[in-house]
């Protein structure tokens, strides 16, 4: 079996020509490189926020009580899901396995917390050395870590780990770590990746996000294939049940090794996680309101506005409250697959984008709850405004001859002020320059063939606002053909880029320190590769250019200009439909769940809150927790 081979060539380094196991482990008495300072913790520019007594992060309540249970719909897509495996490319992973600002069941090198752009502190690396000339990261495995089957995290798990998902994983983490040329073990207890010269500036920091996993457990199993089996973790839970499709329950693991680390101080302090799966988002919201579940994130304007209602809200039970973080706003809209021939002209595609009525769609289906996109790094630094100037336009100036007109003369605004007949008259004047007619109502190409676009939708929440385009889009004489598909279909045809026009939502959120990621999302390399996670099928080079500026940016001000630049440069480009965003996060939480009294600066997170069913009084109000 493939498997049993990983396991002789584990740590092999990656490349034809790099020693083997034998070789990797004789450096240990070889390596003669400089004395590097060990470091605790390790940010992308300057130094990690916390200092060297800080004891947990400053976000969360470090006297927070163990015990209880938290249950909670499963945070997926509606649907069921099919792995406990979720590193793997075609399915819908178990909830809780996945991680974002941890997983419940497998911990990384590094912990990163919610309250910085990007920094990172120790997990199951004790330290850190950085090569003056960043040739190489080392990570110091902490003698004491355990995984969940109480044996020992070794060095040659962490390479175990990494080697899979570079073989077995998912594309991106390919993208991800592009940057390195190697892994070893120079010394017992210690991991060295060597770097590229290519390397970004945040790979060694991106090398402490991926989850470590035993290989005592996976040398017998295919890591490649979907599975429910109940995995050996690293993190501080344990999964304790699956109910395949249907539930999944973690029980915190009472001997973890890590529970009084910087990282975990105040963190996972319910005694279970309860993860329950409802095909059906009125019955899941029937169950939070009944108390079958413990709190709910909430994503329906019309919920929100009118679907909260009982006596236990009129009791203060329940607990109604809307987060403003500082990460960007989340790019809700529609990827246009640049593979078909209707989408290769920019006239076309801006034309689709004009179409949608933003201001009608909001009101009439949304009570007001969205706002305007502007552009993929909304309410942040990174978003392009106006004309480009001072460094931005230093950056695009030497792709001018490539760029449309519109980057150097047009000003971005959220808002063009046309009404919506002027934005369709507008769309059908560019749809004929494109060579389009629109005949006895319906828009034909020079073959007088109709134009008929298929959407590709993934729940039935997304319908309402497809429809309303629909409409806009038959004024043009355009039809939309709206199709709906479970998420598991949704991954298939998204990876094999089956679809004219695909929803993309959430799967181009953008993160305070944009990085390697961006590569992945609109570089060339990967237009062509099966779920890498360019979805439109960019291919540009002037975006090539303006992405490998982001991702070697020496300091913050190098990558936020070029940040913007990338913005502007993927709005003019009309790729994506943009709809709307939602601003901050719009949850619902019984009283006995408790919150911290302040908020991370960047997101939420679950596992800083904590049950307290005594006191009940004690608890903050709605309008204490508003950030």
């Amino acid at each position: 079996m493939r498997a049993a081979l990983l396991t002789v060539c584990l740590l092999i380094f990656i490349g034809d020509t790099q020693p083997s196991v034998a070789a990797a482990t004789a450096q240990q008495s070889d390596d003669t490189s400089p004395a590097v300072a060990t470091q605790r913790g390790i940010a992308l520019f300057g130094k990690p926020q916390l200092g060297a007594n800080a004891r947990h992060y400053d976000y969360v309540n470090p006297d927070a009580p163990k015990g209880g249970t938290l249950r909670r719909q499963s945070p997926m897509a509606l649907g069921h899901f099919d792995s406990t495996n979720p590193f793997i490319v075609g399915v819908n992973p178990a909830p809780g396995v996945s991680y974002l600002y941890r997983s419940a069941l497998y911990d990384t090198l590094l912990d990163f917390p919610a309250d910085e752009p990007f920094s990172g502190y120790p997990l199951i690396a004790s330290g850190i050395r950085l090569a003056p000339d960043r040739s190489w990261v080392e990570f110091d495995i902490n003698p004491r870590a355990r995984f969940s089957d109480n044996t020992p995290i070794t060095a040659r798990d962490v390479v175990f780990s990494y080697r899979m998902l570079m073989e077995k994983g998912l594309p991106l983490y390919r993208g991800y770590y592009a940057g390195v040329g190697g892994v070893s073990i120079p010394r017992k207890g210690v991991v060295r990746f060597a770097l590229d010269k290519s390397a970004p500036r945040e790979q060694p920091l991106l090398l402490g996000q991926f989850p470590i996993f035993p290989e005592h457990y996976w040398r017998k199993r295919d890591f490649s294939r979907p599975t429910f089996d109940i995995p050996v973790g690293s993190g501080p839970y344990r999964m304790a049940q699956v109910e395949k499709g249907a539930r999944v329950v973690y029980r915190r693991n009472p001997d973890y090794w890590a529970r009084d680390l910087l990282a975990n101080r105040g963190r996972f302090n319910f005694d279970t996680l309860i993860y329950d799966t409802y095909t059906d988002d009125a019955v899941a919201l029937q169950a939070f309101l009944s108390g079958r579940l413990d709190m709910r994130i909430e994503n329906s304007p019309t919920v929100w506005s009118s679907g909260y209602n009982g006596a236990a809200l009129e009791r203060g039970d329940i607990i109604k409250f809307h987060l403003i973080d500082g990460t960007p706003g989340n790019f809700m809209g529609y990827a246009m697959n640049l593979r078909r021939p209707l989408f290769r002209d920019r006239r076309v595609r801006e034309a689709l984008t004009l179409a949608f009525d933003f201001k009608s769609t909001n009101r009439l289906l949304f009570h007001g709850f969205y706002q305007p996109l502007a552009g993929f790094w909304s309410d942040s630094e990174m978003q392009a405004k106006g004309l480009p100037s001072g460094t931005e336009l230093e950056l695009l100036k030497p792709f001018a001859k490539h760029l449309p007109a519109d980057v150097f003369k047009r000003p971005l605004e959220s808002d063009d002020g046309l009404t919506q007949s002027q934005r369709l008259e507008k769309a059908l004047r560019l749809l004929e320059a494109a060579g389009f007619q629109l005949k006895h109502y319906t828009l034909v190409d020079q073959h007088e063939h109709p134009v008929v676009i298929s959407l590709l939708l993934n729940s039935q929440h997304q319908v309402r606002p497809a429809l309303a385009y629909a409409r806009e889009l038959k004024k043009l004489g355009i039809a939309l053909d709206i199709q709906v598909v479970d998420p598991a279909l949704y991954q298939v045809r998204t990876g094999r880029f089956d679809f004219d026009m695909a929803d993309v939502n959430g799967a181009l959120a953008q993160s305070n320190s944009p990085g390697a990621e961006q590569d992945r999302m609109w570089g060339s390399s990967g237009a062509d590769i099966p779920h890498a996670g360019n979805l439109a099928g960019i291919k540009s080079k002037p975006i090539d250019a303006v992405i490998k500026d982001v991702i070697n940016g020496q300091s913050r001000e190098q990558i936020v200009t070029a940040g913007r630049a990338l913005d502007r440069l993927l709005r003019y480009g009309y790729y994506y439909m943009p709809l709307y965003y939602q601003r901050g996060y719009y949850l619902a939480r019984w009283r006995h769940v408790r919150v911290p009294a302040r908020a991370p600066r960047f997101g939420v997170d679950l596992f800083s809150w904590w049950d307290e069913p005594a006191n009940p009084a004690s608890a903050p109000s709605a309008k204490q927790q508003e950030h």
